[in-house]
C-alpha cells in the first residue's frame, strides 16, 4: 500500500513546508531516510542557534527603549515558536500524522459504494484543509514580508542622512561572529534565511493544529456514512440478523474506537500548547500595543496590528474545529438511533445502544486542564473578554 503524501492529500500545500523543516515523518519520504533524520537534526539546530544568537545580542543591546522592547517581543515570539515546534514535531504528533496519511490512502484506493461517498466527505474535507493552508500561508509570508521590507529598502536605496549605523536598519538584533555595519549584505542575507526558517516552522505548527482536528471530523463523519448504510442491507426481518450486518457494524465499532483513541492523543498531546498558544497570545498582544505606543515607525505599526489580527483569527480558527469534533462525535448517538434497529436481533441492537452511549459523550480538545475547546467558550469567553482583559493586566504592568 503506497502511504506517501498526494498533491491532493490534507498536507498539499505544507508538505514542502514541512520537508523543509525536518518535520514530515520520516516514514512518508521517498528518498533516503537516514540522511533525512540527519537533515531534522541539522535544521532544529540551526533554529536553536538561531535563538541563542537573539539572546545574545539582547543582552548587548544598549539603544532606544522602543529598539529594546522589539528585540524582546521577536525573541518572545520564536522562543515560544520553537517551544511550539517542539511539541509537534514529538513522537505523538509524528503518529498522528503517519495515522492521518494512512486513512487518507485508504480512503482513495478502496472500489466499494461505502468509499463512493468516504470519498466526497475527503474532497470536502481536502479543500477545507487547502484554505486553511492559504490562509496561515499567506498571511504568514505577508507578515514576515512585511518585517524585513524596511532592511531591504533601507539596503537598496539607502538614506545618507540617516543618524543610524547600517546594523540598526537590520530586521533583528542579533549576535553574529562579524562587523554588521561592515558585511551589512552577509548579514541581511543570514538574518532573512533566519526569517524564512521561523516563518516555515510558524506555518507547520498553525497549520498543522488545524489538520489533525479536521482529520478527526473526517474520520467523524465517514463514521456517520457507514453507519447510515449498514441499513442498505436490510430488506426483510430476516435479512436483518444476517452476519454481513454483524460484520459491518463491527467495523463501525472498531473505527470509533480507534477515533476517540486519535482524539484523546491528540488532545493530551497538544493541551498545554494549547493553553500556551491563548496565554502567549495574549502576552505578544500586550507587547504589542506596548510597542506601538512607543514608537512613530509606520512600518513597526503596520507590522504591529497585522500581527494581532493574525493572534486573533488564528485562535478563532483552532476553536471553530475543535468544536466541530464536538459536534461530529454527538451526531454519531443521532444517526445511530435512526438506523432501523427494531429490524436487528437482541445481539445487534446491544451493540447499537453501547456505541449509542459512548457517543453521547463528546469528543473533545481542551486548554490545558481548565476545559473543552469549543466556539460557545471562543466567542462568548475567549476572545472578546479573556484576551482582552489579560492583555489589559500585561498592557498595565
Amino acid at each position: 500500500m503506497d502511504e506517501k503524501v498526494g498533491n491532493n492529500s490534507l498536507l498539499c500545500y505544507l508538505k514542502p513546508i514541512m520537508i523543509f523543516i525536518g518535520a514530515l515523518p520520516h516514514t512518508l519520504i521517498d528518498f533516503n531516510k537516514n540522511l533525512y533524520i540527519l537533515y531534522q537534526y541539522m535544521i532544529q539546530g540551526a533554529f536553536l542557534l538561531f535563538l541563542i544568537l537573539l539572546y545574545i545580542g539582547l543582552s548587548q543591546l544598549h539603544g532606544p527603549i522602543d529598539q529594546i522592547f522589539q528585540s524582546i517581543s521577536v525573541l518572545a515570539v520564536y522562543s515560544i515558536m520553537y517551544v511550539k515546534g517542539l511539541v509537534c514535531l514529538s513522537k505523538n504528533i509524528r503518529e498522528l500524522i503517519h495515522d492521518m496519511v494512512t486513512k487518507e490512502t485508504l480512503v482513495r484506493i478502496r472500489d466499494t459504494a461505502d468509499a463512493a461517498a468516504a470519498f466526497m466527505i475527503y474532497k470536502v474535507t481536502v479543500n477545507k484543509s487547502k484554505n486553511v493552508q492559504i490562509f496561515y500561508i499567506t498571511l504568514t509570508y505577508s507578515t514576515c514580508i512585511a518585517f524585513i521590507i524596511p532592511s531591504v529598502k533601507y539596503r537598496m536605496f539607502p538614506v545618507t542622512s540617516s543618524t543610524k549605523n547600517a546594523s540598526e536598519h537590520l530586521p533583528y538584533v542579533m549576535w553574529m561572529p562579524l562587523d554588521q555595519n561592515e558585511h551589512n549584505l552577509t548579514a541581511l542575507i543570514i538574518q532573512i534565511f533566519c526569517a524564512f526558517l521561523a516563518t516555515n516552522y510558524y506555518c507547520f505548527i498553525q497549520c498543522i493544529l488545524v489538520i489533525l482536528p479536521l482529520n478527526v471530523n473526517f474520520r467523524l463523519k465517514v463514521l456517520a456514512s457507514n453507519l447510515r448504510s449498514v441499513d442498505s442491507l436490510v430488506t426483510t426481518e430476516e435479512v436483518g440478523n444476517r452476519e454481513d450486518v454483524r460484520n459491518k457494524l463491527r467495523c463501525c465499532i472498531i473505527e470509533h474506537i480507534d477515533i476517540i483513541r486519535n482524539c484523546r492523543l491528540l488532545s493530551e498531546t497538544i493541551k498545554y500548547l494549547m493553553l500556551l498558544e491563548f496565554l502567549l497570545s495574549s502576552a505578544q498582544i500586550s507587547l504589542i500595543l506596548f510597542e506601538i505606543t512607543t514608537t512613530n515607525d509606520k512600518n513597526l505599526i503596520f507590522f504591529s496590528l497585522f500581527h494581532i489580527f493574525q493572534v486573533l483569527v488564528q485562535l478563532l480558527i483552532l476553536y471553530w474545529y475543535a468544536d466541530e469534533i464536538r459536534v461530529q462525535s454527538s451526531a454519531i448517538s443521532i444517526v445511530l438511533y435512526g438506523m432501523k434497529w427494531y429490524q436487528y436481533n437482541k445481539t445487534i441492537n446491544k451493540s447499537i445502544q453501547i456505541m449509542m452511549i459512548r457517543s453521547q459523550r463528546p469528543l473533545s480538545l481542551t486548554v490545558g486542564p481548565f476545559g473543552e475547546m469549543s466556539l460557545a467558550m471562543a466567542m462568548k469567553v475567549t476572545i472578546p473578554f479573556d484576551i482582552c482583559f489579560t492583555s489589559h493586566v500585561f498592557f498595565s504592568l
